[in-house]
């Protein structure tokens, strides 16, 4: 049997390879020559039993590749094998190459992508009621906002929670927050601070900057709501008269962040940081719901936050 896999997920690719196959024997198309690779399989064939070979980096099937394909095409039209052959690519598949044609038509033809943003919380529900997990709406809202909406990531990070063994296999907001980081970048570090320092001019000209470098909006939007709701929590303990050690020990954090928390807070009282925490709640909601264009919203929420 032989495939050929378009993947845009690691873990679909790897996900598939156990379910067709194991102990493969590997090639790369990028180290060695086709013509190699099928002379040693037409050659072993007539010696050695079956073998499962996976070929990766198949640029051959693709625009970016020039390579001369006649002999792999010539392959594919006669081939009768009981091996298993992969061929894997990252690299969207040509359709209109006669050796993609040939491999569709002769054989299997296979194409694993993540599921859409609107499938997203149904499928990763889904897996973690494989393992009896479960988890809260707004755990999940983070986890997602927190990688990007990378399908990987996300399971990587679930996998990393269900390690806790929580007793009661529920992952709540707060287990979601000390186990799982934003994925940060310079960008996003200045452009939070300007705004949480309240500094109009410079966060304006930087969410001109993170519109330029394509960045997503809707993840600036949930680590704002992140450092309001820290900020938020940081200013009532002490005002509790809670001490710094206890402080850290409730939010999980070193004395160091704390204390950036507590003078970042020294601008805002609970109430308008309360007031800041819906409004990027719903500010968010009305970007997935279509209502409201990112960086519009995002604009908007900056001019209101830093002109008082």
């Amino acid at each position: 049997m032989i495939y050929l896999i378009y993947y845009t997920s690691y873990r679909l690719l790897q996900d598939k390879l156990q379910e067709l196959g194991n102990n493969y024997e590997i090639f790369d198309l990028t180290k060695t020559s086709i013509n190699d690779i099928l002379t040693d399989l037409s050659y072993s064939s007539l010696f050695s039993e079956k073998r499962n070979v996976l070929i990766k980096n198949a640029y051959i099937f693709t625009s970016k590749s020039k390579e001369d394909t006649t002999t792999l095409s010539e392959f594919l039209e006669e081939v009768k094998t009981d091996n298993l052959i992969i061929f894997t690519s990252n690299e969207k598949l040509d359709e209109r190459k006669k050796v993609t044609k040939v491999m569709a038509s002769k054989h299997k033809v296979l194409k694993l992508e993540p599921p859409k943003f609107q499938d997203l919380d149904t499928n990763l529900i889904n897996y973690l009621r494989k393992f009896n997990y479960k988890i809260d709406r707004d755990a999940l809202n983070y986890l997602k906002t927190s990688c990007n909406n990378n399908y990987d990531i996300i399971l990587n990070e679930l996998d990393k929670l269900m390690l806790l063994d929580l007793s009661d296999k529920h992952i709540t907001l707060d287990i979601a927050l000390n186990v799982v980081s934003y994925t940060l970048n310079d960008n996003d570090f200045k452009l939070v601070d300007a705004i949480t320092d309240k500094n109009l001019d410079l966060a304006l000209r930087l969410l001109k900057d993170y519109k330029l470098n394509k960045e997503e909006p809707i993840k600036l939007v949930a680590i704002l709501g992140r450092e309001y709701r820290l900020m938020h929590i940081v200013t009532f303990l002490i005002d509790e008269g809670k001490s710094m050690r206890e402080v850290c020990s409730s939010v999980s954090l070193q004395d160091w962040q704390v204390n950036k928390y507590k003078i970042r807070a020294y601008k805002y009282t609970l109430e308008e940081l309360e007031e800041k925490i819906l409004a990027l709640a719903e500010l968010d909601y009305q970007i997935k719901a279509g209502l409201m264009e990112p960086f519009l919203g995002v604009e908007l929420f900056i001019i209101k936050s830093c002109d008082n």
